[in-house]
């Protein structure tokens, strides 16, 4: 790659901010295809695509599926939005939408169980979110790792170890 190469002065943080800037004239202009009553399943379905990949590259912190449900509200106060425009809402076509966001979220999605599946395959999909679990304990806590966390980082990974192996006395004595 050449010193003057345009894409070494993109960082990705470059691509986040203009995604950012376009959300607005991307959902206005979703909204007045559907206000004018030219949506078809075509334009919808290329609105729906567009304006999910947008969302994504905006807000790469947001969790895929709560992006999803955001474009799924939108999407289905326009088509139904539309409807006070006297357009007839078009089941197929908000059916189209959907899918059209399925083929977006799907994939990402399969990503994500692929890398649990490199990482740990045997470990429960109950426990694998990238939520943290909500706080039941006291609000303030000491950030220092227990000695036991430490512990249970410095060992080795292993599978075929009983369940209780890490926690065994060090030496042997009971």
């Amino acid at each position: 790659m050449s010193r003057l190469h345009p894409l070494r002065f993109i960082t990705p943080r470059h691509i986040q901010r203009a995604a950012q800037l376009l959300i607005a004239p991307i959902m206005i202009g979703i909204a007045l295809v559907y206000a004018q009553g030219s949506a078809d399943m075509i334009r919808a379905a290329a609105g729906s695509y567009l304006l999910a990949i947008t969302l994504l590259l905006a807000f790469p912190n947001i969790r895929s599926g709560d992006l999803a449900m955001t474009a799924v509200l939108f999407l289905t106060g326009a088509e139904f939005g539309s409807a006070l425009q006297g357009t007839p809402v078009d089941f197929a076509r908000w059916l189209v939408t959907m899918g059209t966001l399925g083929t977006v979220v799907v994939p990402l999605k399969a990503q994500r169980f692929r890398a649990l599946a490199l990482h740990d395959g045997w470990s429960p999909i109950a426990g694998a979110g990238r939520r943290r679990p909500r706080a039941t304990g006291p609000i303030i806590t000491d950030p220092r790792p227990s000695p036991m966390r430490v512990e249970m980082l410095l060992l080795p990974h292993r599978t075929d170890a009983p369940l209780g192996a890490a926690l065994q006395p060090i030496g042997g004595h009971r």
